[in-house]
């Protein structure tokens, strides 16, 4: 499973050898996803109080985990689960959340990602990162955006 997540790069195999996600970075994702979904505000910011304890480096790698996760989701939506390279813990939290990654924002998603990381690797204040990044999903995964 690590060769298909490290896509043949031995490197990266060696490094997700090294790196395991404890299954509270999976049940963090899923409750910022509900809460994104639902737009609830409270379950955001207690996400974003959750997130904002981990170190740079943990937020980093937890992060890159996040964008991971929301391909994998668009990979199942689009009917290509064998390229979604996910656990089977991850597979069935995935399978229920495939149809509200779509192509209307799938995009998105991923570019609010990638520039979290982008401004975390630049030193911003963590908390004030995750609040944006918490409320930009809520406004992508919306009830009224599928």
């Amino acid at each position: 499973q690590v060769a298909d997540l490290a896509r043949g790069n031995f490197s990266k195999a060696l490094e997700l050898v090294n790196q395991s996600f404890p299954p509270e970075t999976l049940a963090a994702f899923q409750a910022l996803m509900r809460a994104a979904y639902s737009s609830d505000v409270e379950q955001l910011l207690a996400w974003v109080d959750d997130a904002a304890a981990l170190d740079r480096e943990q937020l980093k790698a937890t992060i890159r985990y996040y964008a991971q996760l929301l391909r994998s989701a668009f990979m199942m939506n689009i009917g290509l689960p064998e390229l979604s390279y996910s656990r089977p813990d991850e597979e069935q939290f995935l399978s229920n959340f495939c149809p509200y990654t779509n192509g209307r924002n799938v995009g998105r998603l991923l570019y609010e990602c990638s520039n979290l990381l982008d401004h975390v690797y630049r030193n911003g204040h963590q908390k004030i990162l995750l609040t944006d990044f918490a409320l930009r999903m809520s406004r992508l995964l919306g009830p009224n955006i599928r």
